[in-house]
């Protein structure tokens, strides 16, 4: 299999356009999301599936970076969230990273784009916020991070040990930002709350809503997923520490500084033990994590 059988098989929406903002590439999965014909995607002019008034800057963006001959650009390589303008005519959500290949001796120098469909996150979203709001009436809220609290975490951490008896695993992850004291030091308190406040937002656009999210007393946030299977929750806590690890702008005194974060997750089986052993575990896994290097997922029990 070469690498274009992989780009044609991807799930990820992908394009390739040249300097003249042309369509000279669009793999199946895009061709979908816009819902447009092979046909007519291709030497489609990008900007038409772009706002009006980011078409116009984003084809300026482009001959400016060719005509100043710099390798460094201040869009290349950036996750970027925006819209994209389907066939419909309706606009969706998106978040997309752009490169630049390698230049073809035909084709001049080309671009790619790896799009990211927001919708369903968005949709998560807004339920994740109708219920922030029941929540904060009920006194389950931090009140620094706005994210439920240790004392609503444990509260469905105890539903799902009395429900153990189906027989269906869950799983008790810690998340901690690996930075977290040199921020603290460097920028102060605040600027690393608000690190984390943006590190639980790219958590909550990854997870599901059954899943739930908060933050514990000692600052580090945890996730619960109820009925939910050992490597269903890797692949995806492990796509989001990816993720994060490869974004910028989290501080906003040094937007280029990267962070990154530890997890550590214990799983819950029929018959259930306590709350403390499964966060004991969990502790005990994110340590470990950050032993061997930090940035990084382990398991209790599976290292």
């Amino acid at each position: 299999m070469n690498y274009k059988d992989l780009v044609e098989r991807a799930l990820e929406p992908i394009c390739v356009i040249n300097s003249e903002n042309t369509i000279i590439y669009a793999n199946p999965a895009f061709i979908e999301l816009t819902g447009y014909s092979s046909d007519a995607i291709m030497n489609m002019d990008f900007s038409l599936l772009l706002p009006a008034d980011v078409a116009s800057k984003h084809k300026e963006l482009i001959q400016r970076f060719i005509l100043s001959g710099n390798s460094e650009s201040s869009v290349l390589g950036k996750m970027r969230r925006l819209q994209l303008v389907l066939k419909s005519g309706d606009l969706i959500p998106i978040e997309l990273k752009a490169f630049e290949m390698t230049e073809d001796p035909d084709l001049g120098r080309v671009f790619a784009g790896v799009f990211r469909d927001l919708r369903e996150s968005e949709k998560n979203q807004l339920e994740y916020n109708r219920l922030l709001y029941d929540l904060d009436k009920l006194g389950f809220i931090d009140p620094i991070s706005q994210l439920p609290n240790e004392k609503f975490l444990f509260t469905r951490l105890e539903e799902t040990l009395s429900n153990s008896r189906n027989n269906r695993e869950s799983i008790y992850s810690i998340i901690n930002l690996d930075e977290m004291e040199q921020i603290n030091n460097k920028y102060g308190r605040e600027a690393g709350d608000l690190v984390v406040r943006k590190i639980a937002t790219e958590f909550q656009y990854g997870i599901r809503l059954k899943d739930y999210l908060g933050r514990l007393e000692n600052g580090n946030l945890a996730c619960l997923f109820p009925s939910t299977s050992l490597s269903d929750v890797i692949h995806l806590l492990d796509n989001i520490r990816s993720l994060i690890s490869r974004k910028k702008g989290f501080i906003d005194q040094d937007p280029n500084m990267k962070v990154t974060v530890s997890i550590g997750c214990s799983r819950i089986l029929f018959p259930a033990k306590t709350i403390d052993s499964y966060v004991q575990e969990a502790e005990k896994a994110l340590k470990r994590a950050k032993s061997e290097g930090k940035n990084k997922l382990l398991v209790f029990g599976f290292y």
